[in-house]
């Protein structure tokens, strides 16, 4: 997934990386993994699993195959109109982060409950000598999302504490909306942060 969003999708590919959590690997909060592995019904295997928007399982135990069989999905995915435009700008200070929020339906939406997800991930940790990509810290407001119903636009702006171990040069925002009972995806922006 990194190398195809390095050499293809650029900023058109956001990914989250959930971290199993063992006593050598804190990355990601329990209450995240606890909630989105339930969502999705992950037994943890010892393998990556991937979700791609949400409602695409795919398991590849070749990495040889990785790039191939990722972009194959991520290609049919590309070719779906989301019902909205979703926007995301945020600022960060020594202690704190603002996010602001923009929706606007496009289409008409779904019938299926939809909720927005805000998602903290950081780039580039390393870890016992291993570097890892677009890691989950948290989720904003919790892993339960917020409850969208949306005739045509809406917006909100929510704050977060701004833990003192991430490297806030590494922090993206990337938000998502997603129907609760299929798990798909409808739209996702990578936030665009802003000098406070």
């Amino acid at each position: 997934m990194d190398s195809l969003k390095q050499n293809l999708y650029y900023d058109s590919l956001a990914i989250i990386a959930y971290h199993w959590r063992t006593p050598l690997d804190t990355l990601t909060p329990e209450d995240v993994i606890k909630h989105r592995s339930g969502f999705y019904d992950i037994q943890y295997q010892g393998r990556g699993e991937v979700f791609i928007d949400g409602s695409y399982h795919v398991i590849e135990e070749n990495p040889q195959k990785f790039g191939e069989v990722y972009r194959q999905v991520i290609e049919l995915q590309r070719g779906y109109a989301p019902p909205y435009d979703l926007s995301i700008t945020y600022t960060l200070t020594q202690d704190q982060g603002t996010i602001h929020v923009s929706i606007f339906a496009t289409d008409t939406p779904p019938a299926d409950p939809q909720r927005l997800f805000l998602s903290i991930a950081e780039d580039s940790i390393t870890l016992m000598g291993i570097t890892y990509n677009y890691v989950a810290r948290a989720m904003i407001p919790d892993t339960g999302g917020i409850p969208i119903s949306l005739a045509y636009a809406e917006s909100l702006d929510t704050s977060f504490a701004f833990v003192n171990n991430w490297d806030p040069e590494r922090i993206a925002i990337i938000g998502f909306i997603q129907e609760m009972e299929s798990r798909h995806i409808l739209q996702t922006d990578i936030g665009e942060k802003k000098e406070d």
